[in-house]
Parts: structure tokens; C-alpha cells; sequence
């Protein structure tokens, strides 16, 4: 399954958080030697992405647009939406993350997974442009959207992105400062702000997640060991290739059961279990996923899926590409327009107040 290099231009859609919780999965795996096996090899790779303060991932899906729209007819039938417009766009768009740890310590140390100063950039990219970004930094959260480029993007008349801005500018005697985001400024909030719309939320998640990140990081890191193989597969490209197989229904049953067990003290932890229950359940017992994973300079750089392997309904493969990087600095963007979120918490204090009301 030697998909990289064909796809390797290709930039796309994934599953990120899962990718983030892999490489801290195997990073926590196996110890340097003269001559590794191949799981202590893609273990090391692992570890090298972490060992550093900061990382960037890019998740594609390596298809052209006329495979996409077959994709989407195949799927979805003869009433597909999916014109050849937005095709093109959606494989020329992309998911790109930069982490950076808030005070330069490594990813995969004991202070980076208490520190509350993280800083991360989640951008939608579209033929290089970023017509959405959402960036942390200090305890502020700022976002960027240049509706009329992603609207007109997918296809959308240049009245979707003027009713927008019109919304926006009704809403803004509710929460001053909202206009600027449609006129593609960078907008902002601290999380302070935003604490007294949360109240009602139930809370706990981050002090429990503390306490529990370090075995959950060991119980999903024994499933993944226990249920994989890894084969060497040489060289490609002048990074070293692994075919790595996973016993998918075993990986679920045990890291489901681990899971359940850890995080039993947090808040609707049943609802947690009942998923992975019915996710279990809906898995065959033989099923395997097989994917193509790259090495260079100890450092893992790409990790290919080929998403037909589990449907089989393309002669074509379908490569869903996760390539990761040094990431860069998350800077706090120039000039963003300060929201004022305090009539919005009164606003939607009386809104849930009534709704109770009303209930009751």
C-alpha cells in the first residue's frame, strides 16, 4: 500500500483529536537500542514527534475531484449534492494544526500535561489561503473568517456572505464588536469572559482529566501493542515505510473496557461507555485496518489510510493523509476587534431562565 508519494501534494480532511492522542500512545512505547524491531521502531518515530515543544499536523484526502464526486454519488446515490466546484475545493482544502506547549517544556513531559498555557492554531486551509482560523494564545481565544472567499468557495452566491454580515450586524448590540468578523477582521475573547456562559455546564472534565491522562495514555498504548503488527517494508523516498495492522475489534474491546474503568469518576462517564459499547458491537470480529506509516531521522512524518479498504466499493484507493512537522509559533494576531460578551451572559441567563419556567 505504498500511497504516500502519490498523494503527497494533497492536503485534506481527518480525525485529529485521535491522531494527537496516537502519537502520545506510542510515544510513551519502547527505549532506544543499536537494532530496534520495527514497534520500537515506529515507537522511537512516535516519540520524536513529542519530544520537542511543538508539533503541526496536516490531515488531506488524497483524491481528485472527479473521484470525489464519485465517491459522492456512490454513497450518497443519484441526489448528490456534491457539484464539481465544491470537489475541487474540498481536495485542494486541509486541516492545519500547530501545538506549542505554553512554556517550551516537551510534549510528552509531566509538566506539558498540567500546563494550562498551551497555545494552538486550528486553520481550514483552501489551495494554500485560510479562510477559517481559531487560535489560543494567553488565555484568548481569537477567530478569523473571510466569509465571501469560503462561501464563493463552496459554491455559495455572494448574498449568503452579505445575509451574514447583516446577521452579524444585528447582533451586535448584543455582543458589541461582532461586526468586524464579517469584514474578515480577527475578533476576540478571553476565557474569563466566557466562564459565566459556561456556568450552567457541567465541570470537572479538567481537574479529573489530570489525574487520569497518564494511565489512559499507558492503557491505550498496551491495546495498541497487543492488537498491532508492524513490518519493515524498506525504504520509499528516503524515509523507512511500515505496514502497520491492527486487530480493530480486539483494540476497541480492550481500550473500551480500560477506558470505561478510568474514566468512571468523570461527569456522564455512562454515556462514554455506552458508546464504545455500541461501537464494539458494530465491528466484526475479523476486521483489521492496515496503513502505511513513514519514518525519517527517528521521527514519524506520515501516516497514510486507505479508507476503501473497509467498503471496497472503488477501484481506486482513498487515502486519508496525516503528516506531521515541526510546528511554528502561535502568535497572537495584529489589530483583533475585543468582543464584549457581558449583555450576551444576561441575555442567555434570561433565555435558559424561561425555558425552565416554561418546562416546569
Amino acid at each position: 500500500m505504498k500511497l504516500g508519494p502519490r498523494f503527497s501534494r494533497r492536503t485534506g480532511f481527518g480525525g485529529l483529536a485521535m491522531v494527537a492522542v496516537a502519537a502520545v500512545v506510542l510515544a510513551a512505547c519502547g527505549n532506544p537500542a543499536t537494532k530496534v524491531t520495527p514497534t520500537q521502531a515506529v515507537s522511537k518515530g512516535f516519540g520524536g514527534v513529542v519530544a520537542q515543544s511543538g508539533f503541526n499536523i496536516k490531515v488531506s484526502l488524497g483524491v481528485t475531484a472527479q473521484q470525489l464526486e464519485q465517491i459522492a454519488t456512490t454513497l450518497g446515490g443519484s441526489g448528490s449534492k456534491l457539484t464539481p466546484q465544491i470537489a475541487s475545493t474540498l481536495t485542494d482544502t486541509s486541516i492545519d494544526v500547530d501545538f506549542e506547549t505554553g512554556h517550551g517544556e516537551n510534549i510528552d513531559s509531566k509538566q506539558a500535561r498540567t500546563d494550562r498555557d498551551d497555545q494552538f492554531d486550528f486553520a481550514v486551509q483552501i489551495d494554500g489561503a485560510a479562510p477559517l482560523e481559531i487560535r489560543y494564545v494567553d488565555s484568548t481565544i481569537y477567530l478569523h473568517a473571510d466569509l465571501p472567499t469560503l462561501l464563493s468557495d463552496f459554491g455559495q452566491p455572494s448574498s449568503a456572505a452579505t445575509k451574514f454580515q447583516s446577521d452579524l450586524q444585528s447582533a451586535n448590540s448584543y455582543v458589541p464588536g461582532i461586526t468586524a468578523l464579517g469584514q474578515g477582521q480577527w475578533v476576540s475573547a478571553q476565557t474569563s469572559a466566557l466562564a459565566p456562559l459556561l456556568k450552567d455546564v457541567k465541570t470537572g472534565y479538567s481537574a479529573a482529566s489530570s489525574t487520569v491522562s497518564l494511565k489512559l495514555v499507558d492503557q491505550l498504548r498496551a491495546a495498541l501493542d497487543a492488537n498491532s503488527t508492524y513490518v519493515n517494508e524498506g525504504t520509499n523516498g528516503g524515509r523507512t515505510e511500515y505496514a502497520v495492522t491492527v486487530a480493530v475489534h480486539s483494540f476497541v474491546q480492550q481500550a473500551g473496557a480500560d477506558l470505561s474503568s478510568s474514566l468512571s469518576s468523570l461527569p456522564d462517564a455512562s454515556d462514554v461507555t455506552k458508546g464504545l459499547t455500541a461501537m464494539e458491537s458494530k465491528i466484526p470480529a475479523s476486521q483489521t485496518a492496515v496503513f502505511d506509516l513513514y519514518v525519517s531521522n527517528n521521527r514519524v512524518q506520515e501516516i497514510v489510510i486507505d479508507l476503501n479498504q473497509f467498503k471496497h466499493k472503488f477501484s481506486f484507493a482513498v487515502p486519508l493523509q496525516i503528516q506531521f512537522s515541526s510546528g511554528s509559533p502561535v502568535t497572537i494576531p495584529q489589530g483583533a476587534t475585543a468582543l464584549n460578551l457581558s449583555k450576551l451572559s444576561s441575555l442567555l441567563g434570561g433565555l435558559l431562565g424561561g425555558a425552565s419556567s416554561t418546562s416546569n
